[in-house]
Order: structure tokens, then C-alpha cells, then sequence
């Protein structure tokens, strides 16, 4: 359940002592190619609202804060290619390694729940170590890696941008934007959380 959060740190800890119990070094692959753009609370419908795919994910990464405190995503288009930008914003986050690998695993899912299944990005950049076995990710991904970069993120041509999205019915377009007026009214009721938001955005 979208609604069903955990803090980050919580998340963490969950999925390290998943990886320990099972001995697998990609546990975290797996379970973030489980989520896909309906799992991102409001930010999720908000994507679909847009008339083209570049509009959906620039409104997708506008309204991410209102589904993770603790991360970003960023749309940075520079000429022929774009890049989808996952980043842990988190304070005193001692360990990364497997946030910037499910952060880029359900990236690539959203960017496929927008573009179609024959969407792939041109390169995956990870700001990581690489993992012992690269195999789960080349079958995943479908596209060179490269691990140890200066940041996570997709790099896709952008020409997907201007593919058009499916026209939303306009009373699902208005419950989507009441609940995202009050989830945004709901944290702009806590000054020093917003500021703390605002400040890890940048």
C-alpha cells in the first residue's frame, strides 16, 4: 500500500537483513522490479496527467517529494539525450549502495510504464560499486552499465519525451490533483519538515 510508509532508515535495515538471510547480492534489483509507476503514491498519477511523456515525468519528479522524503529524482535533458536522475537526499545515510540500485531499477520500470515495454535507455550510470554478479542487471536493464559514476541515472534519447500519453478522463484528472492538493497542504503544515525537503532538493 502506497499509503503503508516506513522511514527510510527503516526500509534499509529490512532489506539488509533480507539480503543476509538469503545470500543474495541482488535482492534489492528484485524487489524494486516489483514496483512500478502505480506504487508511487501521489506522484504516480500525476505522471499519466501529462499530454506527453516529458510532461508526465517532469510532473512525475515535481511531486516525488510527496511520495519519499529521503530521495529525488530529476529530469536534465542536454541536447539528443536526457537523463533520469535518482538521488538519496537523506541526512546521515551511512550506506547507499543498494537505495541507488532500486532507485534506478524503478526508474527504468516508470519510464517503461510511460514509454511502453520497447522503451531502453541508452547507458545506466550507478553511483556505486558494481555488484559480484552482473548478470541480474544486464537481463533487467538490457543496456551497458556503468557503475561508479557521479550519479545514478538513466540516459535515454529524447525523443521519448514527446510521446504522446493517453488522454485522462477529466474527473479522474480532477481526484488527482485534490490529492495531491492535500498531501501537499498536509506537509506544508510542518514549516521545518518542508524547509528540510526543499533544502535536500536542491
Amino acid at each position: 500500500s502506497p499509503e503503508n510508509t516506513v522511514t527510510f532508515r527503516e526500509f534499509v535495515r529490512l532489506l539488509l537483513a533480507c539480503e543476509r538471510r538469503t545470500r543474495c547480492d541482488h535482492v534489492w534489483l528484485l524487489v524494486a522490479q516489483r514496483s512500478r509507476l502505480a506504487d508511487m503514491g501521489a506522484a504516480g498519477p500525476i505522471a499519466r496527467l501529462g499530454a506527453t511523456v516529458g510532461e508526465g515525468l517532469r510532473g512525475f519528479a515535481e511531486h516525488f517529494n510527496l511520495q519519499s522524503t529521503a530521495s529525488t529524482v530529476s529530469v536534465v535533458t542536454t541536447g539528443p539525450y536526457t537523463r533520469l536522475v535518482y538521488a538519496v537526499s537523506g541526512y546521515d545515510m551511512s550506506a547507499t549502495h543498494h537505495a541507488q540500485i532500486g532507485g534506478v531499477t524503478i526508474a527504468f520500470n516508470i519510464l517503461q510504464d510511460l514509454c511502453g515495454r520497447t522503451w531502453r535507455p541508452t547507458v545506466v550510470t550507478l553511483a556505486t560499486r558494481a555488484p559480484p554478479s552482473l548478470r541480474p542487471f544486464h537481463q533487467h536493464f538490457g543496456a551497458p552499465l556503468r557503475f561508479d559514476s557521479n550519479e545514478s541515472a538513466l540516459v535515454f534519447a529524447s525523443h521519448w519525451l514527446d510521446r504522446p500519453l493517453p488522454p485522462v478522463d477529466p474527473l479522474v484528472r480532477q481526484q488527482v490533483e485534490a490529492v495531491v492538493r492535500a498531501k501537499r497542504a498536509a506537509i506544508l503544515a510542518d514549516f521545518p519538515a518542508t524547509v528540510r525537503r526543499l533544502l535536500r532538493k536542491q
